[in-house]
């Protein structure tokens, strides 16, 4: 065997899901494992893994993304929260704008309904901040 290669044990396997215990997944990783275990892509993409194996996410668990927005589980999956207040169904074009330009500031006051991605870009070229 090459070195740095491991033997998939089972002691290997244990020491593994040990260090991932507690750690939210990629979307890549839990799509390799729904695909290994052959079971429902959804049940596993909205679960976490614990010490009892994989816990289903529950609804209303809300957390923050890299860019700054807060998603929510729906029974959709996960959603942006902006959208959700606004009412939009997954897969309507409309936008949805923050006035105050903070993207964690869901309030409904603080956000703003556009039709199309095209108004949106033309609402921030008029509306710029120079």
């Amino acid at each position: 065997m090459p070195s740095g290669v491991y033997k998939r044990t089972n002691e290997y396997r244990a020491k593994l899901r040990a260090a991932k215990i507690g750690k939210r997944l990629s979307a890549k990783h839990r799509a390799n494992i729904s695909k290994s275990l052959k079971g429902n892509p959804k049940v596993i993409a909205s679960a976490k893994l614990t010490r009892n194996g994989f816990q289903p996410i529950p609804l209303g668990q809300k957390h923050m993304t890299g860019m700054g927005y807060v998603e929510v589980k729906t029974s959709n999956g996960w959603e942006y929260e902006h959208r959700v207040i606004m009412g939009l169904k997954p897969g309507d074009q409309r936008v949805v704008h923050h006035i105050d330009g903070n993207q964690g500031n869901n309030n409904r006051e603080n956000l703003q309904l556009f039709n199309s991605n095209t108004e949106h870009i033309r609402y921030h070229r008029t509306h710029s901040k120079d």
